[in-house]
Protein backbone atom coordinates (compact mmCIF):
# COMPACT_ATOMS: atom_id res chain seq x y z
CA UNK A 1 0.00 0.00 0.00
CA UNK A 2 1.04 2.93 -0.44
CA UNK A 3 -0.54 6.56 0.49
CA UNK A 4 -1.02 9.63 -1.38
CA UNK A 5 1.81 12.17 -1.12
CA UNK A 6 1.53 15.52 0.92
CA UNK A 7 2.63 19.10 -0.24
CA UNK A 8 5.49 20.31 1.40
CA UNK A 9 8.31 19.00 3.94
CA UNK A 10 6.00 16.68 6.04
CA UNK A 11 7.74 14.08 8.02
CA UNK A 12 6.90 10.74 8.38
CA UNK A 13 5.18 10.83 11.40
CA UNK A 14 3.02 13.90 10.27
CA UNK A 15 1.73 11.75 7.50
CA UNK A 16 1.18 9.27 9.29
CA UNK A 17 -1.05 10.45 11.52
CA UNK A 18 -2.61 13.28 8.40
CA UNK A 19 -3.52 9.23 6.82
CA UNK A 20 -4.74 8.22 10.27
CA UNK A 21 -2.40 4.71 10.00
CA UNK A 22 -1.82 3.96 13.27
CA UNK A 23 -6.26 4.47 13.59
CA UNK A 24 -6.60 1.98 10.71
CA UNK A 25 -3.89 -0.55 12.00
CA UNK A 26 -5.62 -0.88 15.16
CA UNK A 27 -9.12 -0.93 14.14
CA UNK A 28 -7.81 -3.85 11.85
CA UNK A 29 -6.00 -5.54 14.34
CA UNK A 30 -2.79 -5.48 12.15
CA UNK A 31 0.17 -4.93 14.78
CA UNK A 32 2.87 -1.66 13.32
CA UNK A 33 6.59 -2.07 13.89
CA UNK A 34 8.50 1.19 13.58
CA UNK A 35 11.45 3.06 13.88
CA UNK A 36 12.54 5.11 16.98
CA UNK A 37 11.64 7.95 15.00
CA UNK A 38 7.88 6.77 15.56
CA UNK A 39 8.27 6.28 18.95
CA UNK A 40 5.09 7.78 21.05
CA UNK A 41 3.34 8.01 17.73
CA UNK A 42 0.38 6.11 19.63
CA UNK A 43 0.47 2.96 22.26
CA UNK A 44 -0.05 0.52 19.38
CA UNK A 45 3.22 1.15 17.40
CA UNK A 46 5.73 -0.88 18.84
CA UNK A 47 9.09 0.83 18.43
CA UNK A 48 12.58 -0.43 19.48
CA UNK A 49 13.92 0.33 23.09
CA UNK A 50 16.13 4.04 22.86
CA UNK A 51 20.01 4.39 23.80
CA UNK A 52 22.32 2.18 23.06
CA UNK A 53 24.45 1.88 26.07
CA UNK A 54 23.37 0.32 29.32
CA UNK A 55 20.54 -1.30 27.87
CA UNK A 56 19.80 -4.60 29.79
CA UNK A 57 20.23 -7.40 27.63
CA UNK A 58 16.70 -8.30 27.26
CA UNK A 59 15.91 -4.63 25.49
CA UNK A 60 18.84 -5.47 23.20
CA UNK A 61 17.30 -8.88 22.51
CA UNK A 62 13.93 -7.02 21.45
CA UNK A 63 15.81 -4.68 19.72
CA UNK A 64 17.40 -7.24 17.56
CA UNK A 65 14.16 -9.51 17.19
CA UNK A 66 12.14 -6.14 16.27
CA UNK A 67 15.21 -5.62 13.11
CA UNK A 68 14.66 -8.73 12.25
CA UNK A 69 10.46 -8.53 11.39
CA UNK A 70 11.07 -5.24 10.27
CA UNK A 71 14.28 -5.52 7.81
CA UNK A 72 11.98 -6.87 4.37
CA UNK A 73 10.09 -3.26 4.78
CA UNK A 74 13.35 -1.61 5.19
CA UNK A 75 14.19 -3.84 1.73
CA UNK A 76 11.34 -2.54 -0.17
CA UNK A 77 12.16 1.28 0.43
CA UNK A 78 15.35 0.34 -0.51
CA UNK A 79 14.29 -1.02 -4.08
CA UNK A 80 12.22 2.08 -4.27
CA UNK A 81 14.33 4.35 -3.39
CA UNK A 82 16.91 3.01 -5.96
CA UNK A 83 14.91 3.64 -9.36
CA UNK A 84 16.76 6.63 -10.66
CA UNK A 85 12.94 8.50 -11.74
CA UNK A 86 12.73 9.44 -8.30
CA UNK A 87 15.69 11.33 -7.37
CA UNK A 88 15.06 14.82 -7.34
CA UNK A 89 11.83 14.68 -8.95
CA UNK A 90 10.44 18.40 -9.40
CA UNK A 91 6.94 17.36 -10.17
CA UNK A 92 3.53 17.27 -8.01
CA UNK A 93 3.27 15.16 -5.41
CA UNK A 94 0.40 13.47 -7.41
CA UNK A 95 2.66 12.34 -9.95
CA UNK A 96 5.55 11.10 -7.24
CA UNK A 97 2.50 8.80 -5.71
CA UNK A 98 1.52 7.42 -9.37
CA UNK A 99 5.57 6.98 -10.28
CA UNK A 100 6.00 5.51 -7.08
CA UNK A 101 2.31 2.80 -7.38
CA UNK A 102 3.72 1.72 -10.99
CA UNK A 103 7.20 0.96 -9.29
CA UNK A 104 5.66 -1.26 -6.58
CA UNK A 105 3.46 -2.91 -9.82
CA UNK A 106 6.54 -3.41 -11.59
CA UNK A 107 8.53 -4.19 -8.76
CA UNK A 108 5.92 -7.57 -7.82
CA UNK A 109 5.96 -8.80 -11.09
CA UNK A 110 9.43 -9.66 -11.47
Amino acid sequence: WISDGLPGAINDTAAARHHRIPDLAAQAGILLLADAGYHHITEDVLTPYKGRTHLPQHYLQANTEHSRIRCRGERGFATLKNWAILHRARCSTHRVTTLTKAILTLEQTR
